[in-house]
């Protein structure tokens, strides 16, 4: 009887730790798609901001003044875009790092 206590009390401590253990991957999944969800926005703000600069460079070429400033403000939006992307990526990545530490 006394081994058979012993014995259930030695299972429901497992279960109690693969909990845990499940609990902990499950954060550092969460944290993975955040991360991934992050660098994917990096990278379109990237892209957007390459794509102004092409029509800016063509714009020089035959555009207004207007059309060019514009073009500017645009382009300066994508870059403060693409510097706050980058930041988040690199928090996200910080905030997962401390998490797998746990």
């Amino acid at each position: 009887a006394e081994l058979n206590l012993l014995w259930t009390e030695v299972q429901r401590e497992f279960g109690e730790h693969l909990k845990d253990y499940r609990h902990m991957f499950e954060m550092i999944l969460e944290g993975e798609k955040h991360v991934a969800q992050s660098r994917s926005n990096f990278t379109a703000c990237e892209q957007r901001e390459m794509k102004v600069r092409k029509e800016l460079k063509k714009a020089f070429k035959k555009s207004s003044t207007s059309e060019i400033q514009t073009l500017e403000g645009r382009l300066s939006q994508a870059e403060r875009a693409k510097d706050l992307a980058q930041l988040e990526v690199t928090d996200r990545i910080r905030e997962n790092e401390a998490v797998k530490l746990i």
